[in-house]
């Protein structure tokens, strides 16, 4: 599993080399064809999805519960922490990486894909780019490491609406 967090890592520093070359050519390669770096992040994705999450779909969906490994494997596989940079231990990849790996991985089961996607698209993100330093140094290393992430959406009258729901906030002292 070290391997494969090591290559999403390799992946991740190649990506953010090739995108400054690439975007100062004059001409955009077609949106169908992804760059090699993507190519090998989306299958490495696949496979984890085929070998790790496929066989134990049918329990979890029966058991209505994840498995603890399959949680514990997608952080040891770097899933958990795609975009938080390398200095709080994640892979530092991109936006787009972070769909393509979302995406094969909601191929095989969407609920683990939700769970991959609200990690790193909202959680992750949001401490990445709101956070003060101090709750980035706090919070990031674990996020990608070792700690699921979550978020509070309700109240009695919208349900899971966030554009139905009437409760303002308030800005703190």
């Amino acid at each position: 599993m070290a391997a494969c967090r090591a290559q999403v890592l390799k992946l991740a520093r190649a990506l953010n080399r090739v995108q400054s070359v690439r975007c100062c050519s004059t001409r955009s390669p077609a949106l169908t064809a992804l760059p090699e770096e993507d190519v090998m992040m989306r299958d490495m994705a696949t496979k984890f999805a085929r070998e790790k999450i496929q066989p134990l779909v049918i329990k979890m969906d029966e058991d209505e519960k994840f498995d603890p490994g399959m949680i514990k494997d997608l952080f040891e596989n770097g899933f958990m922490g795609l975009e938080i940079p390398e200095e709080f231990g994640g892979a530092g990849t991109s936006f787009f990486q972070s769909l393509l790996v979302i995406e094969e991985i909601s191929r095989v089961d969407p609920t683990v894909g939700i769970l991959v996607d609200i990690q790193n698209t909202l959680i992750n993100a949001l401490i990445s780019s709101l956070g003060t330093k101090a709750q980035r140094e706090k919070y990031l290393p674990r996020l990608a490491q070792q700690t699921a992430g979550s978020f509070c959406l309700s109240e009695p009258e919208s349900g899971s609406d966030a554009f139905a729901m009437k409760t303002p906030t308030q800005q703190q002292p």
